[in-house]
């Protein structure tokens, strides 16, 4: 047989088999189907012959192959049947290794239904060209691998479905079998002795002669209620248990049905279904702790007078960041910064009330515990600042920090830790990394924590991703610290929340003869009461005293800062406490011991003082007392009419931080203005480590009340200014700083003002030369028309400060920290500015030639004109 009738029969074959390919991909080939698919195969090629060889075209061809034909009787010889299996396998792989041997009996049975065909039916007008059905059977060859290959990714989709379904029971098996050990765990910490048999545990309890031994069966289920299968693998476990107990406690993450409790009526004397809630509050009841917390907030001040707090960073509520935070499976810590007195802690206390509120209604899963960090240094550590908040504040009977682990692991917690600034009061990376790494070690996946800090507190913007998020926990060193960190600013007031919070007072306002809008008319217009209302608790004070000490003589003339604020303040409460006729103490003694405490509080680093020591403090003070009748009651008078109160636990402290800071800050002016040479007593206030922020900003306030007394405490500070004691020097830069001077002239080229304190500082027209700056903070300060000239600017923090026309050229200035600033014409070319911060920054103008920015941070900057980006490195794509 020639060639050519061989591949025009082969051909027609592989178009054929088209439709019998499918069958054998998805069929499991029985004695049955294989008949019915060989008869559909001999069918179809019957058909599909017939219908070809009657075309007119193919006439000639038959006509001349007839006699060939009939020779030899058939056209596949058993060479060709064999090359055209190898062939069809070749072109076909998958079929050789799934139901290779059914295809070749069938193919075989084809092949001969067409040598038969051949050998009887074939003649004049016939059959089809060669060239014809070759063309057709290339086409139906594509189709049949095609299709074949779709059949064996339909096979493939069954096996990963498969596999899916047996991943997903494993899936189940494994949540079944953390569920036993959850609930083991749970029966453990409360002191049961624990043995396992099979499915189920034998709790078992002693005390003396007496032993109570419970089959506890947790049972573990993903749907609402209780299967009937959940229910016979119980039975399973009672009617095959031999050994004698008192109890059975079936503990389910599921409702168990009146039915189910029905068919288990023959154990109902030693039967109790329990939950996991139930298990745990037997642990830890913080019922009594919630329904406290949500009583104190009610009788507060603030559950009439709380604002919501905005979030600088998304322009939303505090809270809505909070809850989304809770959502949020990435991270479990959040970081809230803010400056003093703009509500951080009355934040966490609404929320924290808001929580209680949910939890005890059974909206919210969350059990919010509420940690004030200043009571840190008393407490030592953590662990025992807890156990005093449960035994003393929660009293809860047999409390350990093992069950109180154990409860973060298995129930939701978020850990509200307020004021972190007053846990490490002194920058050193050595006390905040001991005290962070207390807090991360909370951390898990059920448990988020919240913590609040004033931003100057860390000088580096990295430093506590550095401690926190890079560091490995204390005394476990192949422990990778658990806490994932994000971080936001709480936002000033705005003129909306002003008038709020304004108009929550308006009664007592009108009491006192004074309107919301005459209110809000006069901190409008009056120098810096505007920027003093933006803070929650300097608005308060506002509301306080303004409607005293305004009057229609002085209401043109009234100067009002910060410190003027607290000093109307305490004057007013000072008068008052006079005016009972209470106290023995004149006002001026009063405010001067003040003053002394709070000094003495803030150089040895503690936030208040035990009863115990106020009689030596009072001693030491007031020179003129010497009976201990005479102490006694002063130290009584201290304690009942001053700014400082107690929380029944023997330590006072004053009413607010600010207020100590405030007190601290008098202290050292007078000081200063009392010793124009800097003796012995201004030397005292100037050596102190590390004068904050805060307190520089009240001196200034205070000092700029009397332009005199301005003027020569200024010119003292400049001439110490170049000190070379370390203390002295970086405590007169930041009283300086403050001072609303040019800083330019105090600068001292080849100084060292590593972590120095700059901020709020004003510098202009200076090429500053071979200065260390590293971890400097320039918070909010304005530098114009400066150039650095060999100068360490690493990690420092320039964030929320105005910088114009300042040359960084070839600086490094790895890690700065540029977010929220203003930055306007600067040269930034050939400087090193990797991993630095521009994030919510708004850029214009600005020459970035040669700039190394690798891995800097720019989330929601602002870009306007910059140049020459093309020859920096690791340009943020939103900067282009």
């Amino acid at each position: 047989m020639t060639l050519e009738l061989v591949s025009l029969c082969s051909d027609i074959l592989y178009s054929v088999l088209t439709g019998a390919i499918e069958d054998m991909g998805v069929q499991a080939f029985g004695e049955l189907k294989q008949k019915k698919t060989e008869q559909k195969i001999a069918n179809d090629l019957k058909g599909k012959i017939k219908s070809r060889f009657e075309e007119e075209k193919v006439k000639e061809h038959i006509d001349s192959l007839e006699s060939e034909i009939r020779q030899s009787g058939f056209i596949f010889s058993q060479e060709d049947k064999e090359v055209f299996l190898k062939n069809f396998f070749d072109k076909n792989p998958e079929l050789k290794y799934t139901h290779s041997r059914a295809v070749e009996e069938v193919i075989t049975k084809c092949i001969d239904e067409i040598n038969r065909w051949g050998s009887s039916k074939l003649g004049p007008g016939g059959t089809v060209t060669a060239a014809l059905i070759k063309r057709d059977g290339q086409r139906h060859e594509d189709n049949i691998i095609r299709e074949v290959r779709e059949q064996r990714r339909s096979i493939d989709g069954i096996r990963e479905l498969l596999e899916e379904k047996r991943a997903e029971d494993n899936g189940k098996e494994e949540k079944k079998a953390e569920y036993f050990e959850k609930i083991q765990n749970l029966y453990r910490i409360q002191n049961y002795l624990i043995r396992r048999r099979g499915k189920a545990f034998f709790a078992e309890q002693r005390s003396g002669i007496i032993r109570s031994r419970a089959l506890v069966l947790p049972v573990y289920s993903e749907e609402g209620e209780l299967s009937i299968k959940d229910l016979g693998e119980m039975l399973e476990v009672l009617n095959g248990e031999e050994e004698t107990y008192q109890y059975i406690h079936i503990v389910t993450s599921a409702a168990a049905g009146s039915e189910y409790k029905t068919l288990l009526s023959a154990y109902k004397n030693k039967l109790e279904f329990f939950d996991e809630r139930d298990i745990i509050s037997g642990i830890m009841d913080f019922t009594g702790y919630l329904n406290d917390m949500i009583n104190r907030y009610r009788s507060s001040n603030l559950y009439s007078h709380y604002i919501d707090v905005f979030d600088k960073n998304t322009g939303g509520t505090m809270e809505d960041s909070v809850r989304d935070f809770l959502a949020d499976k990435e991270y479990n810590a959040f970081l809230i910064l803010g400056d003093y007195g703009c509500g951080k802690t009355s934040f966490l206390l609404n929320l924290s009330w808001k929580l209680a509120e949910e939890f005890c209604r059974e909206e919210s899963s969350y059990i919010p515990v509420f940690i004030p960090l200043k009571e840190y240094a008393k407490a030592v550590n953590l662990e025992n600042l807890f156990l005093d908040l449960f035994v003393n504040k929660m009293h809860m009977p047999n409390v350990s920090i093992e069950a109180f682990k154990i409860m973060l692991k298995y129930m939701k917690f978020v850990l509200l830790f307020d004021g972190f600034d007053e846990a490490a009061k002194r920058v050193n990376y050595d006390v905040k990394f001991e005290i962070l790494n207390q807090i991360c070690r909370f951390c898990n996946e059920n448990t988020k924590i919240v913590i609040t800090c004033r931003p100057n507190y860390f000088q580096e913007k990295r430093e506590y991703k550095r401690l926190i998020q890079n560091a490995h926990l204390q005394f476990e060193p192949d422990t990778v610290n658990p806490a994932v960190f994000c971080e936001t600013y709480i936002a000033d007031f705005s003129p909306a929340q002003v008038h709020a919070y304004l108009s929550s007072y308006g009664a007592e306002l009108e009491r006192k003869g004074l309107g919301v809008g005459e209110m809000e008319n006069f901190i409008e217009n009056t120098h810096d009461l505007t920027d003093l209302s933006r803070r929650p608790f300097l608005l308060y004070i506002i509301i306080q005293i303004l409607p005293q000490i305004l009057s229609a003589e002085n209401k043109k003339n009234l100067t009002i800062n910060a410190a003027s604020l607290y000093k109307n303040y305490t004057d007013i409460w000072l008068d008052r406490e006079n005016s009972k006729g209470k106290t023995l103490i004149r006002k001026e003694d009063k405010l001067h011991f003040c003053k002394h405490i709070a000094f003495k509080m803030f150089r040895e680093n503690n936030l208040s003082i035990h009863f115990s020591q106020m009689p030596s403090e009072i001693k030491g003070y007031f020179k003129d007392l010497h009976q201990m009748d005479e102490i006694d009651y002063f130290s009584h008078d201290i304690q009942s009419c001053s700014f400082m109160n107690s929380e029944g636990d023997g330590n006072f402290k004053f009413i607010h931080k600010s207020f100590m800071e405030y007190f601290a800050a008098c202290y050292i002016a007078d000081k200063l203005w009392e010793e124009g040479d800097l003796g012995e007593a201004a030397m005292e206030v100037l050596s102190v480590r590390d004068i904050s922020r805060e307190i520089a900003l009240f001196v200034n306030d205070i000092l700029s009340i009397d332009s005199v007394r301005y003027q020569k405490v200024l010119g003292i500070l400049k001439r110490q200014a170049v000190c070379q004691d370390d203390n002295v020097m970086q405590n007169v830069v930041t009283l300086l700083s403050k001072m609303e001077q040019n800083m330019a002239e105090n600068i001292k080229d080849g100084g060292n003002y590593t972590q120095g304190d700059f901020s709020h500082s004003i510098i202009t027209r200076r090429t500053i030369r071979n200065v260390d700056f590293t971890g400097a903070t320039f918070y909010n300060a304005q530098l114009m028309e400066v150039r650095f000239v060999n100068c360490c600017l690493d990690q420092v923090n320039f964030q929320n400060a105005y910088l114009d026309k300042v040359d960084f050229s070839r600086q490094s200035m790895s890690c700065a920290d540029m977010s929220y600033a203003e930055i306007e014409n600067c040269v930034f070319s050939d400087s090193s500015f990797t991993d630095a911060d521009i994030s919510h920054a708004y850029l214009y103008g600005n020459n970035f030639e040669h700039c190394d920015m690798s891995g800097i941070r720019a989330e929601k900057t602002r870009y306007r004109k910059n140049y020459n980006y093309d020859s920096a490195i690791g340009v943020p794509f939103e900067m282009v």
